[in-house]
Protein backbone atom coordinates (compact mmCIF):
# COMPACT_ATOMS: atom_id res chain seq x y z
CA UNK A 1 0.00 0.00 0.00
CA UNK A 2 2.65 2.41 0.88
CA UNK A 3 4.02 1.85 -2.89
CA UNK A 4 0.57 3.16 -4.43
CA UNK A 5 0.44 5.75 -1.99
CA UNK A 6 3.80 7.29 -3.05
CA UNK A 7 3.31 6.63 -6.59
CA UNK A 8 0.37 8.73 -6.46
CA UNK A 9 2.16 11.07 -4.47
CA UNK A 10 4.67 11.58 -7.32
CA UNK A 11 2.01 11.48 -10.25
CA UNK A 12 -0.10 14.44 -8.32
CA UNK A 13 2.88 16.39 -7.85
CA UNK A 14 4.11 16.31 -11.32
CA UNK A 15 7.08 14.06 -10.64
CA UNK A 16 8.76 11.72 -13.24
CA UNK A 17 8.37 7.87 -11.96
CA UNK A 18 11.58 6.80 -10.86
CA UNK A 19 11.37 4.18 -13.45
CA UNK A 20 15.12 3.26 -13.38
CA UNK A 21 14.58 1.60 -9.90
CA UNK A 22 12.26 -1.07 -10.92
CA UNK A 23 13.27 -4.59 -9.97
CA UNK A 24 11.65 -6.62 -12.49
CA UNK A 25 13.66 -5.29 -15.52
CA UNK A 26 16.32 -3.48 -17.45
CA UNK A 27 16.51 -0.04 -18.01
CA UNK A 28 18.84 0.78 -21.07
CA UNK A 29 20.24 3.53 -23.17
CA UNK A 30 20.74 4.61 -26.79
CA UNK A 31 22.33 7.02 -28.84
CA UNK A 32 20.36 10.88 -28.54
CA UNK A 33 20.57 14.05 -30.64
CA UNK A 34 23.39 15.90 -29.27
CA UNK A 35 21.53 18.25 -27.34
CA UNK A 36 22.59 19.97 -24.52
CA UNK A 37 21.47 18.22 -20.94
CA UNK A 38 22.83 18.25 -17.14
CA UNK A 39 26.67 18.97 -17.75
CA UNK A 40 27.91 19.02 -14.57
CA UNK A 41 26.00 15.36 -14.14
CA UNK A 42 27.71 14.21 -16.88
CA UNK A 43 30.79 15.06 -16.35
CA UNK A 44 30.92 13.54 -12.79
CA UNK A 45 29.72 10.16 -14.38
CA UNK A 46 32.30 11.12 -17.05
CA UNK A 47 34.52 10.86 -14.00
CA UNK A 48 32.73 7.73 -12.73
CA UNK A 49 33.78 5.62 -15.41
CA UNK A 50 36.94 6.34 -15.64
CA UNK A 51 37.55 5.29 -11.85
CA UNK A 52 35.25 2.35 -12.68
CA UNK A 53 37.53 1.18 -15.67
CA UNK A 54 41.14 1.80 -13.66
CA UNK A 55 39.14 -0.53 -11.29
CA UNK A 56 39.31 -3.38 -13.64
CA UNK A 57 35.24 -3.16 -13.85
CA UNK A 58 34.51 -2.75 -17.39
CA UNK A 59 31.20 -3.68 -17.00
CA UNK A 60 30.19 -0.85 -14.76
CA UNK A 61 32.43 2.13 -16.51
CA UNK A 62 30.16 1.04 -19.91
CA UNK A 63 26.70 1.17 -18.05
CA UNK A 64 27.80 4.27 -16.00
CA UNK A 65 29.41 5.89 -19.78
CA UNK A 66 25.83 5.51 -21.36
CA UNK A 67 24.23 7.11 -17.72
CA UNK A 68 26.43 10.00 -18.95
CA UNK A 69 25.57 10.27 -22.37
CA UNK A 70 22.01 9.84 -21.38
CA UNK A 71 22.48 13.25 -19.13
CA UNK A 72 23.98 15.37 -21.30
CA UNK A 73 23.88 13.60 -25.18
CA UNK A 74 25.85 16.78 -25.99
CA UNK A 75 29.06 15.69 -23.95
CA UNK A 76 31.59 15.06 -26.89
CA UNK A 77 34.05 12.87 -24.75
CA UNK A 78 31.16 10.76 -24.14
CA UNK A 79 30.23 10.32 -27.85
CA UNK A 80 33.97 9.88 -29.11
CA UNK A 81 33.87 6.89 -26.47
CA UNK A 82 30.93 5.49 -28.23
CA UNK A 83 31.97 6.27 -31.74
CA UNK A 84 28.73 8.34 -31.75
CA UNK A 85 28.23 11.11 -34.17
CA UNK A 86 29.44 14.99 -33.28
CA UNK A 87 25.50 15.57 -33.50
CA UNK A 88 23.20 12.84 -35.13
CA UNK A 89 22.62 9.21 -33.84
CA UNK A 90 24.09 7.18 -36.22
CA UNK A 91 26.07 8.34 -40.07
CA UNK A 92 24.56 6.35 -42.57
CA UNK A 93 26.67 6.24 -45.91
CA UNK A 94 24.78 5.48 -49.11
CA UNK A 95 26.86 3.60 -51.76
CA UNK A 96 25.64 1.99 -55.30
CA UNK A 97 24.76 -1.73 -54.36
CA UNK A 98 26.64 -4.00 -55.63
CA UNK A 99 27.77 -6.69 -52.97
CA UNK A 100 24.26 -7.90 -52.09
CA UNK A 101 23.73 -11.83 -51.00
CA UNK A 102 23.79 -13.82 -54.34
CA UNK A 103 20.71 -15.30 -53.15
CA UNK A 104 18.81 -11.87 -54.24
CA UNK A 105 20.03 -11.88 -57.75
CA UNK A 106 19.90 -8.55 -57.65
CA UNK A 107 21.41 -6.96 -60.44
CA UNK A 108 24.33 -3.90 -59.49
CA UNK A 109 23.00 -0.27 -59.04
CA UNK A 110 19.14 -1.67 -58.83
CA UNK A 111 19.17 -1.14 -55.08
CA UNK A 112 20.82 0.98 -52.73
CA UNK A 113 24.29 -0.20 -50.16
CA UNK A 114 23.73 1.95 -46.86
CA UNK A 115 26.65 1.33 -44.10
CA UNK A 116 26.29 2.19 -40.13
CA UNK A 117 28.71 2.29 -37.54
CA UNK A 118 28.32 -1.94 -37.05
CA UNK A 119 25.70 -2.71 -39.95
CA UNK A 120 25.90 -2.93 -44.01
CA UNK A 121 22.15 -2.56 -45.24
CA UNK A 122 20.91 -4.00 -48.95
CA UNK A 123 17.52 -2.33 -49.76
CA UNK A 124 15.13 -1.31 -52.37
CA UNK A 125 13.10 0.55 -50.09
CA UNK A 126 13.34 4.02 -50.49
CA UNK A 127 16.15 5.65 -48.72
CA UNK A 128 13.79 7.53 -46.05
CA UNK A 129 13.03 4.33 -44.73
CA UNK A 130 16.50 2.35 -45.45
CA UNK A 131 17.68 5.80 -43.24
CA UNK A 132 15.17 5.30 -40.50
CA UNK A 133 15.65 1.20 -40.14
CA UNK A 134 19.35 2.27 -39.87
CA UNK A 135 18.79 4.01 -37.09
CA UNK A 136 16.88 1.56 -35.77
CA UNK A 137 18.99 -1.04 -36.09
CA UNK A 138 21.79 1.14 -34.13
CA UNK A 139 19.72 1.76 -31.15
CA UNK A 140 19.17 -2.05 -30.81
CA UNK A 141 22.63 -2.92 -31.43
CA UNK A 142 23.33 -0.54 -28.43
CA UNK A 143 20.89 -1.78 -26.01
CA UNK A 144 22.25 -5.76 -26.84
CA UNK A 145 25.62 -4.44 -25.88
CA UNK A 146 24.28 -3.60 -22.40
CA UNK A 147 22.06 -6.87 -21.85
CA UNK A 148 24.80 -8.97 -22.99
CA UNK A 149 28.12 -7.46 -22.25
CA UNK A 150 29.40 -10.37 -20.65
CA UNK A 151 29.32 -11.80 -24.27
CA UNK A 152 30.20 -8.88 -26.45
CA UNK A 153 33.38 -8.38 -28.51
CA UNK A 154 33.40 -5.13 -27.50
CA UNK A 155 33.64 -5.37 -23.86
CA UNK A 156 37.32 -5.26 -23.98
CA UNK A 157 37.40 -1.79 -25.47
CA UNK A 158 35.76 0.15 -23.14
CA UNK A 159 39.19 1.41 -21.66
CA UNK A 160 40.15 2.43 -24.83
CA UNK A 161 37.02 4.24 -25.40
CA UNK A 162 37.15 6.24 -22.62
CA UNK A 163 40.53 6.90 -23.11
CA UNK A 164 40.12 8.50 -26.26
CA UNK A 165 42.35 5.71 -27.90
CA UNK A 166 39.36 4.62 -30.40
CA UNK A 167 35.98 4.13 -29.94
CA UNK A 168 34.29 1.37 -28.53
CA UNK A 169 32.63 -1.52 -30.29
CA UNK A 170 33.93 -0.58 -33.67
CA UNK A 171 36.80 -1.79 -35.96
CA UNK A 172 34.84 -5.53 -36.46
CA UNK A 173 33.13 -6.57 -39.46
CA UNK A 174 29.81 -5.16 -39.99
CA UNK A 175 26.69 -7.26 -40.17
CA UNK A 176 24.66 -7.40 -43.30
CA UNK A 177 20.86 -7.00 -43.26
CA UNK A 178 18.78 -7.09 -46.26
CA UNK A 179 15.44 -5.17 -45.75
CA UNK A 180 12.94 -5.56 -48.66
CA UNK A 181 10.54 -2.54 -49.54
CA UNK A 182 7.51 -4.60 -48.94
CA UNK A 183 6.13 -8.64 -47.76
CA UNK A 184 5.04 -9.10 -50.96
CA UNK A 185 8.31 -8.12 -52.01
CA UNK A 186 10.08 -10.59 -49.91
CA UNK A 187 7.95 -13.41 -50.28
CA UNK A 188 8.38 -13.03 -53.71
CA UNK A 189 12.54 -13.04 -53.95
CA UNK A 190 12.64 -15.12 -50.94
CA UNK A 191 10.00 -17.87 -51.93
CA UNK A 192 11.98 -19.81 -54.42
CA UNK A 193 14.75 -20.83 -51.45
CA UNK A 194 12.99 -20.54 -48.03
CA UNK A 195 10.27 -22.88 -47.80
CA UNK A 196 6.91 -21.21 -45.93
CA UNK A 197 8.36 -17.66 -46.36
CA UNK A 198 4.94 -16.45 -46.71
CA UNK A 199 4.40 -17.17 -43.19
CA UNK A 200 7.13 -15.46 -41.44
CA UNK A 201 7.76 -11.85 -40.70
CA UNK A 202 11.78 -12.21 -41.24
CA UNK A 203 14.45 -14.14 -40.36
CA UNK A 204 18.18 -14.94 -39.49
CA UNK A 205 20.33 -17.32 -41.92
CA UNK A 206 22.92 -18.52 -39.99
CA UNK A 207 24.70 -19.92 -43.33
CA UNK A 208 23.93 -16.41 -45.14
CA UNK A 209 25.32 -14.70 -41.94
CA UNK A 210 22.55 -12.46 -42.77
CA UNK A 211 19.06 -11.24 -41.70
CA UNK A 212 16.14 -10.43 -43.83
CA UNK A 213 13.53 -8.21 -43.01
CA UNK A 214 10.78 -6.26 -44.70
CA UNK A 215 9.80 -2.28 -44.64
CA UNK A 216 6.33 -1.16 -44.96
CA UNK A 217 3.00 -1.68 -42.39
CA UNK A 218 3.47 -5.33 -42.00
CA UNK A 219 6.85 -4.83 -40.31
CA UNK A 220 6.86 -6.26 -37.04
CA UNK A 221 9.33 -4.60 -34.64
CA UNK A 222 9.32 -7.92 -32.58
CA UNK A 223 10.15 -9.75 -35.47
CA UNK A 224 13.52 -7.43 -35.81
CA UNK A 225 14.59 -7.54 -32.52
CA UNK A 226 14.22 -11.68 -32.45
CA UNK A 227 16.32 -12.21 -35.13
CA UNK A 228 18.56 -9.47 -34.67
CA UNK A 229 19.10 -11.33 -31.18
CA UNK A 230 20.48 -14.56 -33.43
CA UNK A 231 22.37 -12.47 -35.46
CA UNK A 232 24.79 -10.38 -33.21
CA UNK A 233 25.10 -13.67 -30.53
CA UNK A 234 26.53 -15.08 -33.82
CA UNK A 235 28.38 -12.26 -34.99
CA UNK A 236 28.99 -9.54 -32.51
CA UNK A 237 30.56 -12.18 -29.88
CA UNK A 238 33.49 -13.65 -31.29
CA UNK A 239 31.54 -17.06 -32.00
CA UNK A 240 33.97 -19.73 -33.26
CA UNK A 241 30.94 -21.85 -34.46
CA UNK A 242 31.66 -22.85 -38.33
CA UNK A 243 28.88 -21.80 -40.92
CA UNK A 244 27.51 -25.28 -40.78
CA UNK A 245 27.27 -25.10 -37.18
CA UNK A 246 24.34 -24.04 -35.55
CA UNK A 247 23.52 -23.26 -31.78
CA UNK A 248 21.32 -25.60 -29.77
CA UNK A 249 21.92 -27.98 -32.58
CA UNK A 250 22.08 -31.21 -29.88
CA UNK A 251 20.33 -29.56 -27.00
CA UNK A 252 19.36 -26.56 -25.35
CA UNK A 253 17.28 -25.10 -28.44
CA UNK A 254 14.59 -23.29 -25.81
CA UNK A 255 17.22 -21.43 -24.69
CA UNK A 256 18.52 -19.85 -28.55
CA UNK A 257 14.83 -19.19 -29.14
CA UNK A 258 14.55 -17.83 -25.11
CA UNK A 259 16.56 -15.48 -25.70
CA UNK A 260 15.27 -13.73 -28.41
CA UNK A 261 11.95 -14.02 -27.50
CA UNK A 262 13.09 -12.28 -24.35
CA UNK A 263 14.51 -9.20 -26.72
CA UNK A 264 11.60 -8.88 -28.18
CA UNK A 265 10.27 -7.00 -25.02
CA UNK A 266 12.67 -4.27 -25.71
CA UNK A 267 10.29 -0.90 -25.46
CA UNK A 268 12.12 2.62 -26.43
CA UNK A 269 11.02 5.38 -24.87
CA UNK A 270 12.06 8.76 -26.00
CA UNK A 271 15.43 8.82 -24.33
CA UNK A 272 15.74 5.39 -22.69
CA UNK A 273 14.67 1.96 -23.06
CA UNK A 274 13.51 -1.09 -21.08
CA UNK A 275 13.68 -5.13 -21.27
CA UNK A 276 12.12 -7.31 -19.69
CA UNK A 277 9.49 -6.55 -16.35
CA UNK A 278 6.05 -8.10 -16.47
CA UNK A 279 4.42 -6.15 -19.05
CA UNK A 280 6.66 -8.30 -21.85
CA UNK A 281 4.35 -9.09 -24.35
CA UNK A 282 5.33 -13.07 -24.34
CA UNK A 283 4.68 -12.77 -20.34
CA UNK A 284 0.94 -11.97 -21.11
CA UNK A 285 0.60 -14.78 -23.01
CA UNK A 286 2.87 -16.70 -20.40
CA UNK A 287 0.62 -15.98 -17.86
CA UNK A 288 -3.27 -16.96 -19.56
CA UNK A 289 -1.36 -20.08 -20.32
CA UNK A 290 -0.30 -20.82 -16.74
CA UNK A 291 -3.40 -18.91 -14.65
CA UNK A 292 -6.10 -18.82 -16.72
CA UNK A 293 -5.82 -22.31 -19.40
CA UNK A 294 -4.12 -24.48 -17.05
CA UNK A 295 -1.15 -25.44 -19.57
CA UNK A 296 2.37 -25.69 -17.78
CA UNK A 297 5.21 -27.34 -19.02
CA UNK A 298 8.39 -28.69 -16.66
CA UNK A 299 11.80 -26.57 -17.41
CA UNK A 300 13.02 -30.25 -17.53
CA UNK A 301 10.66 -30.85 -20.68
CA UNK A 302 12.54 -28.24 -22.45
CA UNK A 303 16.17 -28.45 -22.07
CA UNK A 304 16.83 -31.57 -23.51
CA UNK A 305 15.01 -30.85 -27.51
CA UNK A 306 17.56 -29.63 -29.92
CA UNK A 307 16.72 -27.78 -32.73
CA UNK A 308 15.14 -30.66 -34.95
CA UNK A 309 13.51 -32.17 -32.02
CA UNK A 310 11.76 -28.79 -31.12
CA UNK A 311 10.92 -27.59 -34.55
CA UNK A 312 8.88 -31.14 -35.53
CA UNK A 313 7.19 -30.99 -32.19
CA UNK A 314 3.27 -30.69 -32.82
CA UNK A 315 2.80 -28.13 -29.95
CA UNK A 316 5.27 -26.09 -31.33
CA UNK A 317 3.21 -22.20 -30.27
CA UNK A 318 2.97 -23.82 -26.86
CA UNK A 319 6.93 -24.88 -27.01
CA UNK A 320 8.13 -21.28 -27.85
CA UNK A 321 5.41 -19.81 -25.37
CA UNK A 322 6.97 -22.06 -22.46
CA UNK A 323 10.88 -21.26 -23.84
CA UNK A 324 9.53 -17.01 -23.61
CA UNK A 325 8.40 -17.66 -20.01
CA UNK A 326 11.37 -19.63 -18.32
CA UNK A 327 13.69 -17.37 -19.89
CA UNK A 328 12.11 -14.11 -19.06
CA UNK A 329 12.18 -15.81 -15.38
CA UNK A 330 15.43 -16.44 -15.13
CA UNK A 331 16.91 -13.23 -16.59
CA UNK A 332 14.90 -10.98 -14.47
CA UNK A 333 15.64 -12.48 -11.77
CA UNK A 334 17.04 -9.59 -9.13
CA UNK A 335 20.09 -11.31 -7.64
CA UNK A 336 21.32 -12.27 -11.27
CA UNK A 337 22.17 -15.69 -9.83
CA UNK A 338 20.24 -17.51 -12.84
CA UNK A 339 21.40 -14.67 -15.68
CA UNK A 340 24.84 -16.01 -15.34
CA UNK A 341 23.85 -19.21 -15.91
CA UNK A 342 22.12 -18.75 -18.95
CA UNK A 343 25.05 -16.41 -19.74
CA UNK A 344 27.36 -19.56 -19.37
CA UNK A 345 25.26 -21.85 -21.58
CA UNK A 346 25.24 -18.73 -24.22
CA UNK A 347 28.93 -19.14 -24.37
CA UNK A 348 28.98 -22.72 -24.44
CA UNK A 349 26.30 -23.54 -27.37
CA UNK A 350 27.69 -20.43 -29.61
CA UNK A 351 31.56 -21.18 -28.67
CA UNK A 352 32.07 -17.64 -27.49
CA UNK A 353 35.90 -17.25 -26.51
CA UNK A 354 36.83 -16.02 -22.92
CA UNK A 355 39.92 -14.05 -23.24
CA UNK A 356 42.91 -14.80 -21.07
CA UNK A 357 42.59 -12.47 -18.16
CA UNK A 358 38.81 -13.22 -18.17
CA UNK A 359 37.48 -15.11 -15.60
CA UNK A 360 35.10 -17.87 -16.42
CA UNK A 361 31.22 -17.14 -16.23
CA UNK A 362 30.36 -18.52 -13.16
CA UNK A 363 27.25 -20.80 -13.49
CA UNK A 364 25.82 -22.08 -10.37
CA UNK A 365 23.95 -25.20 -10.88
CA UNK A 366 20.07 -24.41 -11.03
CA UNK A 367 17.42 -26.60 -9.67
CA UNK A 368 15.12 -27.30 -12.60
CA UNK A 369 12.18 -28.47 -10.65
CA UNK A 370 12.14 -25.38 -7.59
CA UNK A 371 12.56 -23.13 -10.93
CA UNK A 372 9.44 -24.83 -12.29
CA UNK A 373 7.67 -23.85 -8.91
CA UNK A 374 8.45 -20.50 -9.38
CA UNK A 375 6.76 -20.30 -12.31
CA UNK A 376 3.36 -19.42 -11.16
CA UNK A 377 4.31 -17.09 -8.14
CA UNK A 378 6.48 -15.11 -10.54
CA UNK A 379 3.63 -14.76 -13.62
CA UNK A 380 0.87 -14.10 -10.29
CA UNK A 381 1.30 -10.45 -9.75
CA UNK A 382 0.00 -8.57 -7.02
CA UNK A 383 -0.13 -5.04 -6.55
CA UNK A 384 3.46 -4.69 -5.21
CA UNK A 385 4.93 -6.06 -8.30
CA UNK A 386 2.69 -4.32 -10.53
CA UNK A 387 5.29 -1.58 -11.28
CA UNK A 388 3.89 1.47 -13.45
CA UNK A 389 5.25 1.17 -17.29
CA UNK A 390 6.60 4.25 -18.81
CA UNK A 391 3.63 7.10 -19.68
CA UNK A 392 6.43 7.24 -23.23
CA UNK A 393 5.43 3.54 -24.11
CA UNK A 394 1.80 2.16 -24.72
CA UNK A 395 1.14 -1.52 -24.63
CA UNK A 396 -0.60 -3.88 -26.68
CA UNK A 397 -1.17 -6.41 -24.35
CA UNK A 398 -2.41 -6.44 -20.75
CA UNK A 399 -3.56 -10.06 -18.78
CA UNK A 400 -3.90 -9.84 -15.40
CA UNK A 401 -6.32 -12.30 -15.71
CA UNK A 402 -6.46 -14.97 -12.07
CA UNK A 403 -3.36 -12.49 -10.53
CA UNK A 404 -3.41 -10.93 -7.26
CA UNK A 405 -3.87 -7.11 -8.63
CA UNK A 406 -6.54 -5.33 -6.74
CA UNK A 407 -8.52 -2.03 -7.87
CA UNK A 408 -5.90 0.04 -6.19
CA UNK A 409 -3.20 -1.78 -7.71
CA UNK A 410 -4.81 -1.64 -11.32
CA UNK A 411 -4.99 2.30 -10.65
CA UNK A 412 -1.38 3.01 -10.83
CA UNK A 413 -1.09 2.02 -14.20
CA UNK A 414 -1.13 4.93 -17.22
CA UNK A 415 -4.33 4.70 -19.21
CA UNK A 416 -3.39 2.77 -22.52
CA UNK A 417 -4.47 4.11 -25.75
CA UNK A 418 -3.59 1.16 -28.26
CA UNK A 419 -4.04 -1.86 -26.20
CA UNK A 420 -5.14 -4.72 -28.09
CA UNK A 421 -5.62 -7.32 -25.80
CA UNK A 422 -7.10 -6.55 -22.30
CA UNK A 423 -7.63 -9.79 -19.44
CA UNK A 424 -8.86 -8.94 -16.02
CA UNK A 425 -10.59 -12.14 -15.67
CA UNK A 426 -11.22 -12.49 -11.93
CA UNK A 427 -10.07 -9.41 -10.48
CA UNK A 428 -12.37 -7.02 -8.39
CA UNK A 429 -12.69 -4.35 -10.89
CA UNK A 430 -15.46 -2.77 -12.08
CA UNK A 431 -16.64 -0.62 -15.06
CA UNK A 432 -14.97 2.98 -13.67
CA UNK A 433 -11.55 0.70 -13.63
CA UNK A 434 -12.21 -0.82 -17.09
CA UNK A 435 -12.72 2.51 -19.02
CA UNK A 436 -10.07 4.78 -17.10
CA UNK A 437 -7.51 2.06 -18.12
CA UNK A 438 -8.78 2.12 -21.19
CA UNK A 439 -10.60 5.11 -22.32
CA UNK A 440 -10.80 4.98 -25.97
CA UNK A 441 -10.92 0.58 -27.04
CA UNK A 442 -11.26 1.06 -30.40
CA UNK A 443 -7.96 -0.84 -30.60
CA UNK A 444 -9.16 -3.93 -28.55
CA UNK A 445 -9.08 -7.54 -30.32
CA UNK A 446 -9.62 -9.17 -27.56
CA UNK A 447 -11.71 -8.37 -24.10
CA UNK A 448 -11.83 -10.73 -20.97
CA UNK A 449 -14.05 -9.46 -18.12
CA UNK A 450 -14.78 -12.93 -17.00
CA UNK A 451 -15.85 -12.52 -13.43
CA UNK A 452 -15.22 -8.96 -12.63
CA UNK A 453 -17.59 -6.89 -11.03
CA UNK A 454 -18.95 -4.41 -14.44
CA UNK A 455 -22.36 -4.33 -15.19
CA UNK A 456 -24.74 -2.46 -18.37
CA UNK A 457 -22.73 1.27 -17.35
CA UNK A 458 -20.64 -0.58 -19.82
CA UNK A 459 -22.28 -0.24 -22.63
CA UNK A 460 -21.32 3.16 -24.18
CA UNK A 461 -17.24 2.00 -23.70
CA UNK A 462 -18.25 -1.64 -25.98
CA UNK A 463 -19.99 0.90 -28.32
CA UNK A 464 -16.54 2.30 -28.96
CA UNK A 465 -14.97 -1.18 -29.12
CA UNK A 466 -15.27 -1.70 -32.61
CA UNK A 467 -12.67 -3.75 -33.65
CA UNK A 468 -13.51 -6.86 -30.95
CA UNK A 469 -13.38 -10.25 -32.40
CA UNK A 470 -13.35 -11.90 -29.08
CA UNK A 471 -15.42 -11.06 -26.32
CA UNK A 472 -15.63 -12.61 -22.80
CA UNK A 473 -18.26 -11.38 -20.03
CA UNK A 474 -19.00 -14.41 -18.50
CA UNK A 475 -20.10 -14.69 -14.91
CA UNK A 476 -21.00 -10.54 -14.35
CA UNK A 477 -23.92 -8.87 -13.88
CA UNK A 478 -24.15 -7.46 -17.62
CA UNK A 479 -27.53 -8.25 -19.27
CA UNK A 480 -28.80 -7.03 -23.04
CA UNK A 481 -28.34 -3.27 -22.45
CA UNK A 482 -24.46 -3.51 -21.87
CA UNK A 483 -24.81 -5.03 -25.71
CA UNK A 484 -27.84 -3.61 -27.44
CA UNK A 485 -25.08 -0.89 -28.89
CA UNK A 486 -22.75 -2.88 -30.25
CA UNK A 487 -21.10 -1.07 -33.43
CA UNK A 488 -22.49 -2.66 -36.45
CA UNK A 489 -19.28 -3.29 -37.91
CA UNK A 490 -17.65 -5.09 -34.94
CA UNK A 491 -15.71 -8.10 -36.45
CA UNK A 492 -16.98 -10.31 -33.44
CA UNK A 493 -16.25 -14.14 -33.86
CA UNK A 494 -16.57 -15.77 -30.37
CA UNK A 495 -18.87 -14.30 -27.50
CA UNK A 496 -18.60 -15.73 -23.99
CA UNK A 497 -21.52 -14.80 -21.66
CA UNK A 498 -22.24 -17.98 -19.70
CA UNK A 499 -24.00 -16.90 -16.38
CA UNK A 500 -25.14 -13.60 -17.14
CA UNK A 501 -28.23 -11.69 -17.36
CA UNK A 502 -28.59 -11.87 -21.06
CA UNK A 503 -31.96 -13.14 -23.08
CA UNK A 504 -32.78 -13.95 -26.15
CA UNK A 505 -32.61 -10.39 -27.60
CA UNK A 506 -29.58 -9.95 -27.21
CA UNK A 507 -28.48 -13.69 -29.06
CA UNK A 508 -30.83 -12.20 -31.87
CA UNK A 509 -28.39 -9.23 -31.94
CA UNK A 510 -25.67 -10.83 -32.28
CA UNK A 511 -26.56 -13.35 -34.86
CA UNK A 512 -26.57 -10.40 -36.88
CA UNK A 513 -23.02 -9.86 -36.96
CA UNK A 514 -22.09 -12.37 -39.74
CA UNK A 515 -18.40 -12.87 -38.64
CA UNK A 516 -19.73 -14.62 -35.59
CA UNK A 517 -18.48 -18.04 -35.36
CA UNK A 518 -19.34 -19.30 -31.45
CA UNK A 519 -21.58 -17.93 -28.69
CA UNK A 520 -22.03 -19.75 -24.99
CA UNK A 521 -24.84 -18.44 -23.14
CA UNK A 522 -25.42 -21.40 -21.05
CA UNK A 523 -26.61 -20.23 -17.38
CA UNK A 524 -28.67 -17.70 -18.79
CA UNK A 525 -31.83 -16.85 -19.45
CA UNK A 526 -31.90 -17.92 -22.70
CA UNK A 527 -34.10 -21.40 -22.42
CA UNK A 528 -32.74 -25.11 -24.57
CA UNK A 529 -35.92 -24.13 -27.11
CA UNK A 530 -34.66 -20.80 -28.07
CA UNK A 531 -30.97 -22.30 -28.37
CA UNK A 532 -32.23 -25.01 -30.42
CA UNK A 533 -34.27 -22.83 -32.76
CA UNK A 534 -31.32 -20.39 -33.32
CA UNK A 535 -28.73 -23.32 -34.08
CA UNK A 536 -31.93 -25.01 -36.35
CA UNK A 537 -31.58 -21.39 -38.06
CA UNK A 538 -27.78 -20.57 -38.12
CA UNK A 539 -25.99 -23.91 -38.59
CA UNK A 540 -22.44 -22.00 -39.15
CA UNK A 541 -22.85 -20.75 -35.34
CA UNK A 542 -21.34 -23.30 -32.70
CA UNK A 543 -23.35 -22.51 -29.30
CA UNK A 544 -22.64 -22.84 -25.96
CA UNK A 545 -19.26 -24.99 -26.65
CA UNK A 546 -18.37 -24.69 -22.63
CA UNK A 547 -18.37 -28.07 -20.83
CA UNK A 548 -19.58 -26.51 -17.75
CA UNK A 549 -18.48 -29.01 -14.91
CA UNK A 550 -21.28 -29.32 -11.81
CA UNK A 551 -19.61 -28.49 -8.34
Amino acid sequence: MLRLILLAWFASAGMPLLLAERPDCRLVYFPLPAEAGDAAKSKTLWQQANSEIAAGDAAAAFHTLWQCHHADPGNLLARRALGLPPAKTSQVVTRRGRSAPPILRWRPGSYQQVETAHFTIFSTADPEAIASVGEQLERFYWVWAQVFFPLWEGRTDVGRGLRGDGAIGRGNQRMQVVLFKDAADYIRTLNPHVPGIERSTGFYSDPQRCTFLFAGEEADPATWQHELTHQLLSEATRSRLKPDQLPGEASQFWLIEGIATYMESVRFGKTQGWVGGWESPRLQFARYRWLSAGDSMPLAELIPAGRIAAQQREDLARWYAHAAAYTHLLMDDQDHRYQQALFAQLTKEYAIPRLAEEPPIVSPPMDLQAITKQMIPFLRLDDQRLFPPATDVSLKAICLGRTRVTAAGLAALPPQPDLQWLDLSGLAVDTADVTRLVPAPGSLDQLNLERTAIDDSLAEWLHQASRLSELDLSLTKIGDPALAELAAQTPLETVWLTGTQVTAETVKRLLRFKTLEQIDVQGTQVSDSEIEQQRTENPEVHFNPLQLIAQ
